[in-house]
């Protein structure tokens, strides 16, 4: 009766405090959605950051193998150097994700998943690291005419390198995924509550009056999409969604019967581009280089950054011929587009970079998953990079 008479005395007021109550709380709501979007971009950096790393150690393990196959065959004090230089930078890399590495970013807080790769049984994935940093620092340091199939440390090293250091790694990398998922997923969950939440109080108070809000929530939804799928810095689909793409692909490939390949490639000695002229230049070359060839690729191809300088071409209804003319011109593209300085101090007016490609189709007999067909796409590329980069191989 109290709340009637004085609604009935004070209708405008009492609205005017409804509404005021709503509105209350759809900004807090609203800020609260901001704030969870601001945590997701935050979690997706350090994630993105980490992965690249992880995926940058798995790459280096394979890049050291390919310098010791050298260093057998032409054990000179050029190959010596950088193969030194190629473990001093794994061993890096596994500092900064296992103990922190704050020039890299990291802070070196292992998930428990990933915790258990790098420290439990069976994997101990840290004790694989450390043999195998030990022995090729042994060999580097030992004789050079030891570098050979007959010394024990040499034929460790390199079947650590392809096959169980490798698989480890690829471990390693795929639980840092699931964690960063696993976060992402959690603050999508609270901010679909959220929204839940708003869309309940707009419809108990007034849709036409909080009709910006709602355009403003499906905004926000959006832009959590976007950003859980794709890479910071280049712009182009992160690993997730690169792999995610790939598997659909697959499966339509085996469904109707078409071809489909898979290019893996990426920018040649870009780790002198950055010891050269910084990381921002670094940056700035990864930029360009997804850039061009976003702009050259058809409608259909899917195109993402898989980790460090290597990025990933999906191609439907592609053969095995035309995957080694699209890889070419891509190559070409690439290698006619230098990059402009922008304000750069010491860099040229224009710095020239050249990329190597690795391109594999798609075997509906053996390959089961995106890792497979991507396992060949990479050696390919390894193997233009031992022909001395800047070439198209198929693998």
């Amino acid at each position: 009766m109290l709340l009637n008479d004085l609604y009935s005395k004070k209708p405008i007021g009492l609205l005017t405090i409804a509404y005021m109550i709503a509105l209350s709380l759809i900004a807090g709501m609203s800020i609260g959605a901001h704030l969870v979007i601001k945590k997701v971009i935050v979690e997706q950096e350090q994630s993105a950051r980490t992965i690249n790393i992880a995926g940058r150690q798995r790459m280096l393990s394979q890049r050291t193998a390919l310098y010791l196959s050298e260093a057998e065959r032409k054990p000179d004090a050029a190959t010596m150097n950088i193969l030194l230089e190629n473990i001093n930078l794994f061993e890096r890399s596994h500092l900064a994700l296992t103990q922190g590495d704050q020039n890299m970013g990291l802070e070196g807080r292992l998930p428990d998943t990933v915790r258990d790769v790098y420290f439990r049984e069976p994997h101990n994935l840290d004790q694989e690291v450390q043999q195998y940093i030990q022995d090729v620092r042994d060999l580097i340091e030992g004789p050079a005419q030891e570098i050979n199939g007959q010394n024990p440390t040499f034929v460790r090293a390199m079947e650590n390198a392809k096959g169980d250091l490798l698989n480890k790694l690829d471990r390693a990398v795929k639980k840092y995924e699931e964690d960063a998922d696993k976060k992402i997923l959690h603050l999508v969950e609270i901010q679909g509550m959220s929204i839940v939440a708003i869309l309940i109080v707009i419809l108990l108070e007034a849709l036409v009056i909080f009709r910006p809000l709602i355009s403003r929530i499906e905004k926000y939804s959006n832009d959590i999409e976007t950003i859980a799928s794709t890479d910071a810095l280049t712009g182009v689909m992160n690993r997730r969604s690169a792999f995610e793409t790939m598997g659909k692909e697959m499966n339509r490939s085996r469904r109707y019967n078409n071809d489909l390949a898979v290019i893996i490639c990426d920018i040649d000695h870009f780790k002198n581009v950055n010891d050269t002229y910084g990381h921002k230049t670094g940056d700035r070359a990864l930029q360009h280089f997804a850039s061009v060839i976003n702009g050259a690729i058809r409608e259909e191809d899917s195109f993402g950054r898989i980790g460090g300088e290597e990025f990933v071409l999906v191609l439907p209804h592609t053969d095995a011929k035309r995957a080694a003319e699209v890889a070419e011109k891509l190559r070409k593209r690439i290698e006619e587009s230098p990059m402009k300085n922008e304000g750069i101090k010491d860099m040229p007016a224009e710095l020239q970079i050249t990329s190597s490609f690795g391109a594999t189709v798609f075997d509906k007999d053996v390959d089961q998953n995106p890792e497979s067909v991507c396992e060949r796409a990479d050696k390919a590329l390894y193997q233009a990079k031992s022909n001395g980069r800047n070439r198209v191989e198929i693998g």
